[in-house]
């Protein structure tokens, strides 16, 4: 499950002085007018690598720790700049250390950039040593959120759980007093919260999941609709919920309205939101076969394909799973429908895909679904065969 670190966007509602690392850059500058001019020119590389070379002199001079930990923030912004995240990781991490752990922001990016490059232990450890130095509520929260999502990450859902409840606590209370400021926040953590309810196989992640639906509908008309992507995602995992607890109903409910809002951000661009709108439609072919709902299993099947073909070209290998059930859902469909050839040509599609070198092995039970649609098929095909060969030589 993939981590709901919001990385480009993290320091948005953190106060002063923690509203922005970029702040660093101009303050620097103003003493350094070869880095400055780098700067305005968009140099990025060139003013990281003086900026390494000016945390080199200050070693060479023995410098004060808090000069060395400003000049490595600096570093790690640039690096950040540069897209280098293990170099911006690192620059962070040491001016976190050099800073005494007082200044709560290096530490913050540490952690962050720690997620990034797949150090997510080291990320824990890090939240964790900044929640006793926080006193603004909003720079807690935010850190009680990533440490949850981290924890999740790790498999420590009791941990991840505590964590997130104080979350939407603290952002609970900000949301009211700051609706226009807190609000989306709000709802991102009680969405966490469902998913690692969810994951836990609790019973209330779907009241949850609806408490984080209900906030985001509030944001979404707050905002004119200028959040229809976030409450497909929030649509899209309800509907999961739903789905866990075996009601087919309210799940391509939900589902079906995460696909309406995915097409209407894609504006038809058939590449947009592709992954997304797939997954949908290849869970509702799934309900809908549940359901019996053949017509509609082979419409939702077919689109989910033509979607999922180009990704599968350019060797997507999220996409293999989504493309063997749809195909295997469809064929299923005509086969029920008594177009058995139709059904064989996506059954041995299945099959092929299946075996495919370039994408790894699928699940033991798709794969035994995918072999016993196929044998079937192949068996019902070849009886009538067999019978008119047998039947020919005796009318001869």
């Amino acid at each position: 499950m993939p981590l709901s670190l919001q990385l480009s966007d993290h320091v948005r509602h953190l106060p002063a002085p923690w509203g922005s690392q970029a702040s660093l850059l101009p303050s620097a500058s103003r003493s350094n007018d070869a880095l400055r001019a780098l700067l305005e020119q968009h140099e990025f590389a060139p003013a990281y690598r003086l900026q390494c070379q000016q945390i080199a002199e200050l070693e060479r001079q023995a410098a004060s720790d808090q000069a060395l930990a400003l000049a490595h923030a600096v570093a790690g912004s640039l690096a950040e700049l540069c897209t280098e995240w293990e170099a911006a990781h690192a620059h962070f991490l040491q001016a976190w250390k050099l800073s005494g752990h007082t200044n709560p922001l290096w530490g913050f990016l540490g952690a962050l950039r720690a997620v990034q490059v797949g150090h997510v232990a080291e990320a824990a450890s890090l939240f964790q040593q900044l929640l006793p130095v926080l006193a603004d509520d909003a720079f807690r929260a935010e850190v009680l959120n990533n440490l949850g999502s981290v924890q999740q990450a790790l498999g420590n859902l009791d941990a991840a759980e505590d964590l997130m409840r104080q979350a939407c606590q603290l952002r609970a209370t900000l949301a009211t007093e700051h609706p226009n400021i807190f609000q989306e926040d709000y709802a991102s953590s009680l969405a966490n919260l469902g998913a690692i309810l969810q994951q836990a196989e609790k019973p209330e992640a779907t009241q949850t999941l609806e408490e984080a639906l209900a906030a985001t509908r509030k944001l979404q008309t707050a905002s004119a609709g200028q959040h229809q992507e976030i409450l497909a995602a929030r649509l899209t995992a309800l509907g999961q919920s739903y789905q866990f607890a075996e009601n087919e109903e309210q799940a391509c409910a939900h589902w079906t309205e995460a696909l309406q809002l995915y097409s209407l951000c894609a504006d038809g661009n058939a590449t947009l939101f592709a992954a997304e709108r797939a997954e949908l439609l290849a869970s509702l072919a799934m309900e809908h076969l549940n359901c019996g709902n053949l017509a509609e299993v082979i419409d939702c099947a077919t689109e989910a394909i033509a979607l999922l073909d180009p990704l599968l070209d350019a060797g997507d290998v999220q996409a293999l799973d989504l493309m063997v059930q749809a195909l295997w859902s469809r064929s299923v469909a005509l086969d029920a429908k008594d177009n058995k050839q139709a059904a064989l040509d996506d059954a041995r599609r299945c099959h092929q895909l299946a075996n495919d070198p370039r994408f790894p092995a699928l699940e033991p039970s798709l794969r035994d679904a995918v072999e016993g649609q196929l044998n079937g098929l192949q068996h019902a095909l070849a009886e009538p065969q067999q019978a008119q060969e047998q039947k020919e030589p005796g009318q001869s």
